[in-house]
């Protein structure tokens, strides 16, 4: 035995003399174990799954931001520089659009 009174297993000990764990017990620890573990990761995955949604519609946000201004840039490039303004404008307007678009 040990300092704390516990039995010590090694080679000195005749393992057909030591009682078996009893089987209904060690289902009941082996069952408790795995409901506590697949509920930690149904939590863990759930989490996840909503940061994830959440950065996935800031991502979409940005993007459209990014387009409404790259749209703005051009119009106002296109205003200042060209001799007729209000068509290159409306092309570079529906040029943006559909490029977005086809991201989503």
């Amino acid at each position: 035995m040990d300092e704390d009174g516990l039995p010590i297993v090694g080679s000195g000990v005749d393992l057909t003399k030591v009682p078996a764990i009893q089987q209904k017990r060690m289902v009941a620890f082996l069952n408790q174990f795995i409901v506590h573990t697949v509920r930690f990761l149904n939590r863990f995955s759930t989490v996840c799954e909503e940061k994830l949604a959440a950065v996935s519609l800031r991502i979409q946000q940005i993007e459209t931001t990014l387009s409404v201004l790259e749209a703005k840039v051009c119009a106002a490039r296109l205003f200042c520089c060209s001799p007729h303004p209000i068509s290159l404008v409306h092309q570079c307007v529906v040029t943006r659009i559909i490029t977005s678009l086809k991201l989503l």
